[in-house]
């Protein structure tokens, strides 16, 4: 009961601050760009997890869907597929994303004709991005027609990423650790698909510990991706719901959770608008994959 009225805080925070998540105020803005994907990608796992979503939750979801909807198929957003392919693993993941559980000829036909360049973009980006990317087109893989050359296997990628290192995990820096959550949720297809049996051993004990590190300083973006990786990657321990219960207890009135508290430096601190670097919140994702 408390894991769902923290989801409709959530998501009435979101919609509460929904124009912050407009790409459309400055479409050169990266960061802006980002907290739209990550909108689309909440919307999905909504989608695709609807069974176990409140129904009175479904108002809020349907508000935040159709604003993510108008930007999508504005033609000021879509055009800049076009125009910036190279952005594509950013700004093209929202239709990706989008065209799984929507029907859109118009944007269809948009992927198609980018396609070719899209695929040339893979030796530019580091390898958990490369995961990212076909985990991304393959969600289009039924109108794509991708050749069977061109799809990239990602227990390959991943052997070229973060999870395949022999570094001590342990004492990775921020931006590593979002290497390994993310790669985590490309191969696994956030939770529809086991961890490849080469990888499990040492990225359980390091996902295990990362997250009572996360738990004790606090940080309750990195808790969540981990929170997302246990479940995801079905591993039987209290670990989770110890870190559901920080979460839930950190949650702000308003609904939001309080951004993490690091080095100015550091390139994953949100730096949209002041109230975004103040606040974040992606516990919907967390809570959608607790059920």
């Amino acid at each position: 009961m408390k894991t769902k009225h923290s989801l409709r805080k959530s998501l009435k925070w979101i919609l509460n601050n929904i124009d912050y998540f407009n790409p459309l105020d400055d479409i050169n803005d990266m960061t802006a760009n980002k907290s739209y994907v990550e909108l689309h990608l909440c919307l999905w796992l909504l989608y695709r997890n609807k069974k176990h979503i409140p129904d009175d939750c479904q108002d809020y979801i349907d508000k935040i869907f159709h604003f993510t909807e108008k930007i999508l198929l504005s033609p000021e957003y879509y055009e800049q597929l076009l125009v910036k392919p190279q952005n594509f693993r950013i700004n093209g993941a929202p239709l990706l994303f989008y065209l799984n559980y929507n029907s859109n000829e118009q944007m269809e036909d948009l992927l198609k004709s980018i396609y070719p360049v899209i695929k040339d973009i893979f030796s530019e980006i580091v390898p958990f991005r490369k995961m990212d990317l076909e985990h991304c087109l393959s969600l289009g893989d039924h109108y794509l027609n991708r050749k069977y050359n061109e799809i990239k296997d990602l227990k390959k990628l991943a052997k070229e990423s973060i999870l395949n290192t022999s570094i001590d995990l342990i004492n990775m820096e921020t931006p590593d650790e979002y290497a390994l959550t993310h790669a985590l949720f490309y191969i696994t297809d956030f939770g529809e698909k086991e961890l490849p049996e080469e990888f499990k051993g040492r990225v359980t004990h390091t996902v295990l510990t990362l997250a009572m590190k996360s738990i004790l300083v606090n940080d309750m973006d990195l808790l969540g991706e981990y929170i997302m990786n246990i479940l995801n990657l079905r591993i039987e321990t209290g670990i989770q719901e110890l870190g559901i219960k920080k979460m839930l207890e950190s949650q702000l009135f308003d609904g939001s959770f309080p951004a993490p508290k690091r080095n100015t430096d550091d390139k994953t601190v949100i730096v949209k608008k002041t109230n975004l670097r103040k606040k974040k919140n992606t516990f919907p994702l967390t809570i959608i994959r607790h059920w």
